[in-house]
């Protein structure tokens, strides 16, 4: 990940980010199948199976997501003059986008 800029994203939290994914989406699939026998139906939008590289592509986005709003952060709050944790809510919601 440092070689294209990610400094600091470990193995082990792509890992741990994969492993939240796979909780959520084990979760997500037991509220819609106890959801789908209420209503005789299943969502057909929804993937039934997530294959190892899906999940593992989708935490690797999550990690480099989650660097970039912090790089975003650090930039705004020395632009400020203030600490990261100072920043209002709109201001994260922005550095977000």
């Amino acid at each position: 990940m440092s070689n294209f800029g990610y400094v600091g994203i470990q193995p082990s939290d792509i890992v741990a980010a994969g492993k939240q994914i796979r909780a959520d989406v084990a979760h997500d699939r037991s509220t819609t199948a106890v959801a789908a026998k209420s209503e005789n139906s299943a969502d057909p939008l929804k993937p039934t199976t997530v294959n190892h590289k899906e999940i593992r592509m989708a935490a690797i986005r999550k990690e480099m997501e989650e660097f970039i709003l912090k790089t975003k952060l650090k930039q705004t709050a020395a632009d400020w003059a203030t600490d990261v944790e100072d920043l209002t809510a709109p201001v994260r919601k922005s550095a977000e986008k």
